[in-house]
């Protein structure tokens, strides 16, 4: 997907630990236990809430770099997920964002389980929901940067 915001905008955006919580789309909720910045090593832990089920989820964040990063699952629901994020310049405005989730779910009743939460079309609804949160947000906070700028500028006049 292309985002109307410079590259720097989505790196910010997706590094920030409210990124999470702004990405869920409802009526999921997270609940972040351990946040925290998007750094190479660095483990967020948060708890996806579909009433009534709490699902803990521990990520590692691996692979940082200034055109993105990607999340391995360390412990959750899912027998492996690895979602690695990549940021690519389209222009000095524009962004692209691609989102690449390799996952397996776990044998049994516990596969069944998270079948029915992170099948197919549950991933694309995510997928999709985290698509316009990120244009929408990187957009609009894109739009507040340039305006505040214009507002920054000064005019100078002198009257005698």
């Amino acid at each position: 997907m292309i985002v109307a915001a410079p590259l720097a905008i989505v790196q910010d955006f997706h590094g920030s630990t409210d990124a999470l919580e702004l990405l869920t789309p409802p009526p999921m909720q997270v609940e972040l236990v351990r946040g925290c910045t998007v750094e190479e090593g660095a483990v967020a832990q948060f708890v996806l809430k579909l009433w009534p089920l709490r699902i803990e989820w521990h990520a590692r964040h691996e692979d940082v770099s200034d055109h993105g990063f990607t999340d391995v699952q360390q412990a959750g629901p899912l027998a492996h997920w690895r979602h690695t994020h990549r940021f690519t310049p389209v222009d000095e405005t524009n962004t692209e964002v691609v989102d690449v989730v390799d996952y397996a779910h776990p044998p049994g009743a516990a596969g069944l389980r998270t079948r029915l939460l992170f099948g197919v079309p549950q991933l694309y609804g995510l997928f999709s929901y985290r698509a316009f949160q990120t244009k929408r947000i990187c957009a609009a906070r894109h739009s507040a940067e340039r305006n505040a700028r214009r507002l920054r500028r000064r005019s100078t006049i002198a009257v005698a």
